[in-house]
């Protein structure tokens, strides 16, 4: 060791520093008992080390970096760790012995407690003190190393104090500067990189509970998640598409559909990024992995190195689209054939002047059909635009026979259409009367029976029963017809849907089972429909049969 004691607390210094990098690299930050007591051991041993290459005052008595090393440790390592690394420390200390072995053990014990005290003091973490406050923090523990001088010998107290103020006074506040700042950037690194992880999970959990399909993809090239919306939407995993390459091909498998959407997600990207703003959404249609289609529309965004694309499922919405756009059209010819015949009947009415009173009566009655079948029409419009504004359908109730209202129903409809053959499988009496408003009920019946009539093949049964029991009446109507598969039964309901519409030509505007379904529920009823392809559909409503509190 050189007899120069700038040149030897320097380089024990340095060794300090390359131990503690070293120490970033081994430790792991934990608040766990076992790794508070690990980190003790590791700084004792480093204290050990830097008692290893000291700077030799005399025999018996050295320096080194000791009380930087404990210093820090206290501001750093917490209580556990840094009483842990003092009895390593001040253990190998007194092992050493010599003349300098009280103050040697002295400032391990003031330097350790001093660090304690200090982070227990400040108000903020220790790796966000300032490097005026690490240096402030040197100057003080080494004053009391200086102090502890008077613990030497007395042959040798003035001497080291002579000798060693001014290297002392220098170098240490600054090596503790360096230490304390080097483990200040690892704590911040170690942070940084707790913080990122901790809102990589939490992003994680958000979007694997998001109701919506998302995607997370890096670097343009990698998928490095999908949520179960996603799989459950489109049915593909992250197995399946690893890469964007891999979701191009499988989502969009018609080449020229696929360019043809490259080509618009190139020209928006360029379009974002000439105005620094985010991508626009765009539209798609995805092939899923069951080889169904669905409408979606791709939101973007990033973050850092992370692209997130959301897909918004809009197939309804565009089947919805589809089929008020195709009740426009329907709605457009149902009203114009009442019309035409009723302006057509009319104009014949007037230039039959002469024709016999049966003639004229026989015209009339025609145009009064015509006229019953628009009002018909615009009804079934007023009662959807009342449920699509979140009205109830109002309801005249009031205690009506039901067995015998649909049974006069049935009777009016096997009295007009021959064709069909009617049953009706409902034993006398019934329950008897029940609160209800026998138009509505009897607007819902027509309805199902007209459905039947329409899907039935010529001389097919049609079957109407009923039957009561917990405090309700249920009423099925049951047809052999063409029948529905489960997508048409899904969406029966559905305002201006017609089953099987493109095939049948069945005319009608699509809005008589929404409006069914709206009259059973204003009656606090239930109405639902079952249906096999080829084999006749039965639909089944079921009526309180006890008054409610409205009536």
């Amino acid at each position: 060791m050189s007899d120069l004691p700038f040149v030897g607390l320097i380089n024990n210094v340095a060794l300090l520093l390359a131990l503690g990098v070293l120490y970033g690299l081994l430790q792991q930050r934990s608040a766990d008992l076992p790794w508070q007591m690990l980190r003790g051991v590791l700084f004792g041993l480093i204290g050990i080390g830097v008692m290893l290459n000291p700077w030799h005052f005399s025999p018996g008595i050295i320096f080194d970096t000791r009380s930087i090393l404990l210093g820090v440790g206290g501001l750093f390592l917490g209580t556990v760790s840094t009483l842990i690394a003092l009895v390593i420390a001040c253990s190998y200390r007194i092992y050493i012995g010599g003349g300098g072995a009280t103050m040697g053990v002295g400032v391990l014990i003031t330097s350790g407690i001093l660090g304690l005290v200090w982070s227990k003091l400040r108000p903020k973490p220790v790796w966000q003190f300032s490097k005026g406050e690490f240096y402030l923090f040197g100057l003080v523990i080494h004053l009391f190393m200086m102090l502890w001088m008077v613990a030497l010998p007395e042959s040798t107290f003035w001497l080291a104090v002579q000798r060693m103020f001014f290297p002392v006074m220098l170098i240490y506040p600054i090596g503790t500067v360096l230490l304390a700042s080097l483990l200040a950037g690892q704590e911040q690194q170690f942070n940084d990189r707790r913080e990122r992880e901790n809102s990589e999970r939490q992003l994680q959990q958000l979007v694997e509970a998001s109701p919506v399909p998302l995607v997370i993809t890096r670097g343009n090239r990698d998928i490095v998640f999908v949520n179960t919306k996603f799989t459950e939407l489109f049915g593909y995993t992250l197995d399946d598409i690893p890469t964007i390459e891999e979701w191009w091909h499988l989502a969009y498998p018609d080449t020229a559909y696929r360019e043809e959407l490259k080509r618009r997600w190139n020209e928006a990207a360029t379009r974002a990024i000439a105005a620094q703003s985010e991508i626009e959404p765009q539209t798609a249609r995805v092939t899923c992995k069951d080889g169904s289609t669905r409408e979606v529309v791709g939101h973007f965004s990033s973050i850092g190195e992370k692209d997130i694309v959301i897909l918004n499922d809009v197939t309804r919405e565009r089947e919805l689209d589809r089929m008020k756009s195709e009740f426009i059209a329907t709605a457009a010819h149902e009203l114009r054939t009442p019309l035409t015949s009723i302006m057509g009947f009319t104009d014949l009415l007037l230039i039959s002047r002469d024709a016999d009173q049966d003639r004229r009566e026989e015209l009339l009655g025609i145009i009064m059909k015509k006229s019953e079948a628009l009002e018909t029409i615009v009804n079934d419009l007023l009662d959807l635009g009342r449920v699509e504004s979140g009205r109830l359908i109002h309801l005249d109730k009031r205690p009506a026979d039901i067995r015998a209202l649909i049974a006069s129903t049935v009777a009016a409809y096997r009295q007009e259409f021959h064709s069909p053959r009617f049953e009706f499988d409902w034993p006398e009496p019934g329950p008897g009367t029940i609160p209800l408003d026998p138009r509505r009920i009897s607007q819902v019946m027509e309805n199902l029976l007209s459905n039947a009539v329409k899907f039935s093949p010529a001389g097919g049964p049609i079957v109407v029963s009923g039957s009561s029991a917990s405090g309700e009446v249920a009423i099925t109507v049951r047809d052999k017809g063409i029948g529905m598969n489960s997508k048409e039964v899904a969406q029966i309901f559905d305002k201006f849907y017609r089953a099987d519409s493109s095939h049948t030509a069945v005319p009608g505007l699509g809005l008589g089972m929404s409006i069914a379904k709206g009259i059973v529920e204003a009656h606090g009823g239930r109405i639902h429909v079952e249906s096999r392809k080829g084999a006749g559909t039965s639909v089944t409503f079921t009526l309180p049969a006890v008054p409610d509190a409205a009536t």
